[in-house]
């Protein structure tokens, strides 16, 4: 059971079932393709955040190794730098804030000690298509990937790989194992180019809020 404020800022409980961690797991290792001992991930968000859950069991799925940062050390990007340079680290999910931050205190040469970075996710926020842009500037090697997802599908159901020289910043298509739809009021589809609501939805669904 992992609280989460949602939209109305009072904590609930959302209730995740093994059967749909393990569906997210599955489709989070089938699009990243973590499956090598030599993947390092480096675990950069609080424990507090759902997605932190990727960071403890990707290496666990792939054989790989998981890099823990000191209490504080998530917010201050001299000490992640280090970490990835030291450690030789591949993958690091963020937010697209403290990725913004990381490109705009570290010098040009600190950005390029990073260079065994191969894949970059953010998450939690909207990805400006500028800081996209930057990204790839700084980290040609890198892919970078826009995830979105509430906790009550259990971390990300869509995903969208990002390129360079993107206008737009979409969040993607659905996991393998998620459904999304865009309903009008009568939870009819509505037609594309026109607005609705997203409905997520699939193996990926939490049990419901605890109580």
């Amino acid at each position: 059971t992992i609280f989460t404020s949602g939209s109305t800022g009072k904590p609930k409980g959302v209730t995740v079932s093994h059967r749909a961690a393990m569906a997210m797991l599955r489709a989070d290792q089938e699009h990243y393709g973590f499956t090598s001992p030599e993947d390092v991930i480096l675990a950069v968000l609080d424990f507090t955040f759902d997605p932190s859950v990727l960071d403890l069991f990707r290496p666990v799925l792939s054989q790989g190794k998981v890099v823990l940062v000191e209490q504080g050390e998530q917010r201050d990007p001299w000490a992640l730098r280090d970490h990835v340079v030291r450690h030789r680290v591949t993958s690091v999910m963020m937010v697209p804030s403290m990725l913004s931050l990381m490109l705009s205190e570290l010098s040009e040469d600190d950005l390029r000690a990073m260079s065994t970075l191969r894949t970059i996710q953010v998450g939690g926020e909207a990805l400006p298509p500028a800081l996209a842009e930057a990204v790839h500037r700084v980290w040609p090697q890198a892919t970078l990937h826009n995830q979105y997802g509430p906790t009550e599908t259990v971390i990300y159901s869509t995903i969208a790989e990002v390129g360079a020289g993107s206008s737009t910043v979409p969040i993607g298509v659905p996991t393998p194992n998620a459904t999304a739809y865009v309903l009008d009021s009568r939870l009819n589809p509505v037609p594309v180019g026109v607005a609705g609501e997203l409905y997520l939805g699939g193996e990926q669904m939490a049990r419901g809020y605890i109580g």
